[in-house]
């Protein structure tokens, strides 16, 4: 994937977080961050995390990053994680 792709799909998960779920978006949002090295995976969704919405949570929970990159984000919970956003970090992290 060019970097001019990885920027147009980091503008829409951006987008596509500050909105209500669609099940359709999100299965073609997540196909493109699935198609997309295992090392870049993580940097995108760093972009979620900057975020703290519900939905970009629930998206990083289904992007199939590697147990490293969901242990860095548990990390990074636990570091920028308030009372306020700490449910929604241990939920994205959490096997349902």
């Amino acid at each position: 994937m060019s970097q001019s792709e990885v920027n147009d799909l980091e503008e829409e998960l951006r987008s596509y977080a500050s909105e209500r779920r669609d099940s359709k978006r999100e299965s073609t949002l997540l196909r493109r961050v699935r198609a997309l090295p295992q090392t870049q995976r993580l940097a995108v969704m760093a972009l979620l995390l900057e975020l703290k919405a519900p939905a970009a949570f629930a998206f990083i929970d289904r992007a199939q990053l590697s147990r490293s990159d969901y242990l860095a984000i548990f990390r990074q919970g636990l570091i920028k994680g308030n009372a306020s956003s700490v449910k929604f970090w241990m939920e994205s992290l959490s096997p349902t």
